[in-house]
Order: structure tokens, then C-alpha cells, then sequence
């Protein structure tokens, strides 16, 4: 289906322009290609596994039902995927699920070096781009 994306971006004058482009940058990765956060909001151990590969409809994050690294690795969608691993922590959970790499502008759209999606966020990103081109 169809979908309307309204990107609000609340900027303060206080950040200086390459923070503010690289906000865009992560908050473009929700808006167009339904990543997932995956920092740390404090929020704890992920509640709900789920028998899907997905977390929500963030694909980005994996929670399976032993939420478990080896379950992640042996499960995630990413598990073939040339430089993806199973890191700890999506979503905004600490514990009991998983993300494709240990840093990505989803991870922390301000430090990450070098600045990238990562190899599955981008996979996911350029499906996007393919769903969308005639």
C-alpha cells in the first residue's frame, strides 16, 4: 500500500550543521526504510519474543522466541550476510534482542565512523529504492 511520510525533525540552533544532516540522515532511515533504533533507551529486557524475525516492523532488530545470540546467528535475517553479526540491544531494549552491527547511523547517527547504515540496514534501504523503481 501506500504510505504518507511526514519527516519532523526537532532541530535545536544549538547543533551545529553536520549533527543537524546526519539527524536527517537516521530519522530518513525510519521514514523510508521503517528502521529501527537500535541504541539503548533504557527500556531493559525485550518483554516480548516473538517467533518472527522481526522486532515490530523494524527488520533491523531480531527477537526470537529463546532470544538468544545463538538463535540470532543461527535465525536473523541477516545470519548470511558478509559483515553482520548479532549484537545485543534494538529497539531501544538492552537484553534479548539482537542487531546486524555493533555501530550504524541507526545506532548513533552522531559518532558512528565510518558513517554508514551498515551492510543489512542498507540491503534493506536499496529493496526499498527497488520496491519503488518501474
Amino acid at each position: 500500500g501506500e504510505r504518507m511520510v511526514v519527516l519532523a525533525i526537532p532541530v535545536s540552533a544549538a547543533l551545529p550543521d553536520e549533527h543537524i544532516a546526519r539527524l536527517f540522515v537516521h530519522e530518513f532511515g525510519h521514514a523510508f526504510g521503517g528502521l529501527g533504533d537500535e541504541y539503548d533507551k533504557g527500556l531493559g529486557a525485550n518483554p516480548h519474543p516473538t517467533p518472527v524475525s522481526i522486532f515490530s516492523d523494524h527488520r533491523n532488530c531480531y527477537a526470537g522466541t529463546q532470544a538468544t545470540e545463538q538463535e540470532c546467528i543461527e535465525q536473523a535475517p541477516w545470519s548470511k550476510l558478509q559483515g553482520t553479526a548479532c549484537f545485543e540491544g534494538c529497539g531501544g531494549y538492552t537484553q534479548n534482542i539482537f542487531r546486524p552491527t555493533k555501530t550504524s547511523i541507526m545506532y548513533d547517527p552522531f559518532n558512528v565512523m565510518p558513517y554508514s547504515f551498515g551492510p543489512w540496514n542498507e540491503k534493506l534501504l536499496q529493496d526499498e529504492i527497488g520496491r519503488l523503481s518501474p
